[in-house]
């Protein structure tokens, strides 16, 4: 069940919920829960970054922020290689 200030958000950003079956989860140790995935905009991203590109504008991802999730997202693999062993290493 998605909370009111949740489906508020999402609906006044023009997007709509995807089904609940479509939802991220959000937890640890089994404790996890559904979370809503609103959907992106691509086409409103590619423009801005046409934009930014082409005639000076800001950038639609300030790349500190870029950076930021490239290193949250290693030091999740490292925990996760450190925890459970090389077999949750990405064999491809």
């Amino acid at each position: 069940m998605v909370d009111a200030y949740t489906r508020r958000r999402v609906l006044f950003a023009g997007m709509s919920l995807p089904p609940e079956s479509a939802w991220g989860l959000l937890g640890i140790d089994g404790a996890a829960r559904p979370v809503p995935t609103p959907a992106g905009s691509y086409a409103q991203f590619y423009a801005r970054l046409a934009d930014a590109l082409l005639s000076g504008g800001p950038l639609p991802v300030d790349p500190r922020e870029a950076v930021r999730v490239i290193e949250l997202v290693e030091q999740i693999h490292q925990r996760s290689v450190a925890q459970c062993g090389p077999a949750a290493r990405p064999t491809a």
